[in-house]
């Protein structure tokens, strides 16, 4: 795991460090927690927020624990942090279409070179 925190430091750095009112900054890795899920868990990765909305947890299946898709699942996770609390559900999971907030930041992010799904 010490790798993919280093990791989840790099893409803040190089992505997510613009962040202006309304959207938030992700957190430096040494203030959340990272945990590996049960490997039969039906997700790639997720993240917890606190009462406050604030993220504290990230959690990945080991399942996937390849550079390709632990990328693609950190820059989710964030994007989903970066957006807190404007669009915390709107990624397009259990059926809900993605909000126009999140195609706009995925957009972005395309723009700077990083995939998101």
């Amino acid at each position: 795991m010490p790798a993919i925190i280093k990791f989840y430091d790099r893409l803040r750095l190089k992505y997510f460090m613009d962040a202006e009112p309304p959207m938030h900054t992700p957190p430096p890795a040494t203030e959340l927690q990272f945990v590996w899920t049960k490997p039969e868990a039906p997700l790639l990765g997720a993240t917890t927020f606190d009462e406050e909305g604030d993220p504290y947890l990230i959690e990945l299946n080991p399942t996937f624990a390849v550079y390709a898709i632990v990328r693609e699942t950190l820059l989710h996770e964030m994007t989903h942090m970066r957006l807190n609390p404007q669009a915390f559900a709107s990624c397009g999971a259990k059926g809900i279409a993605p909000s126009r907030l999140w195609i706009e930041e995925a957009v972005r992010l395309s723009k700077m070179g990083a995939v998101i799904l």
